[in-house]
């Protein structure tokens, strides 16, 4: 089941921080965008053994594409329907999926890497078989 870290919860309040500035797309809600991208930062903190910081939300966003107004269809599609419901408390299989999608290799990626990867092919960062 992968290896928690502590104080993963605060993932949670980096995304709480930033929320506003992310450009969501039509029919994606906040509170499962926080959820998804608090669950993606955690995952990525306890992958170091550490706590959420900055970094590993910014990777999450980068990852998903919440940073940019101009992101591919098909990428605006797939988080639309994968985000989707994860913000209630009882989908615990969606959030769980969600972070799956996403294999370590990507997440340990220096932020600028994660960019970088994005803007090249975007299903690089990715579970081969899952986009």
């Amino acid at each position: 089941m992968g290896n928690p870290g502590p104080d993963t919860g605060y993932a949670l309040t980096l995304v709480g921080r930033c929320v506003d500035n992310l450009t969501l797309g039509a029919g994606e809600h906040r509170e499962d965008v926080v959820s998804g991208l608090a669950a993606l930062a955690a995952k990525r903190a306890a992958s170091y053994g550490r706590a959420p910081v900055r970094h590993d939300l910014d990777v999450a966003v980068t990852i998903w594409g919440f940073a940019s107004t101009a992101i591919d269809p098909e990428l605006a599609e797939l988080r639309r329907t994968t985000f989707e419901g994860v913000g209630d408390p009882h989908h615990y299989e969606a959030r769980r999926a969600l972070v799956d999608m996403v294999p370590e290799s990507a997440l340990r990626q220096t932020p600028d890497a994660v960019v970088q990867a994005h803007a090249a092919d975007w299903r690089s960062l990715f579970v081969a078989g899952r986009v």
